[in-house]
């Protein structure tokens, strides 16, 4: 299974990862970024060739698809996952498959992310879209001494309400919310 058609899974060495679209942003992404980083993109689709020559720094891999079931070692090895998302995406599920993994998101503030990427040690927001200041935060993020309890903070997160237990108990609460409704 790729991870969805278009936003593709970056692997930059150093630990560095980036999941970016569309494909434009990543290239101007990469031309600014320090020589000797490599991108690993993980999923497969018709601009993967455009991007290899798009790109004049740093080095990019094209994996291809992954199996699902390798999907969470690849997040297991990620320090920050970088996704600009569209307004018309809702919520990606790599980002909360990330945050499952313990990797912190940099993402757009858009749809259903400021719910999850949380400005509050749970995530960090991207409140720019041009490619200097994307790389700059992405530094600055890596940076950051305490993106290990950040890390921490992410997975907690996400087993306390996002998990499929979380889930289990927030629905067994509204439905004996609803219950108790009706009996009065």
């Amino acid at each position: 299974m790729c991870f969805q058609h278009v936003g593709q899974v970056a692997h930059v060495h150093r630990r560095h990862t980036l999941v970016v679209q569309p494909f434009n942003e990543v290239a101007a992404v990469a031309k600014l970024l320090p020589e000797g980083i490599t991108f690993r993109f993980i999923g497969d689709g018709p601009l993967c060739d455009w991007l290899e020559t798009e790109r004049e720094a740093g080095q990019v891999e094209v994996t291809g698809c992954v199996d699902h079931e390798e999907v969470s070692a690849e997040l297991n090895n990620l320090r920050l996952l970088v996704m600009p998302p569209e307004p018309t995406e809702g919520l990606p599920t790599v980002i909360l498959e990330a945050m499952a993994c313990g990797t912190p998101a940099y993402a757009t503030p858009v749809s259903g992310v400021p719910d999850v990427v949380r400005a509050d040690g749970t995530g960090f927001l991207m409140e720019h879209r041009e490619p200097d200041r994307i790389v700059a935060d992405i530094e600055a993020i890596l940076d950051r001494e305490d993106l290990t309890a950040v890390s921490q903070g992410v997975r907690d997160l996400a087993v306390s309400e996002y998990s499929f237990e979380a889930a289990v108990d927030r629905y067994q609460r509204l439905l004996g919310d609803l219950q108790a409704q009706e009996r009065h």
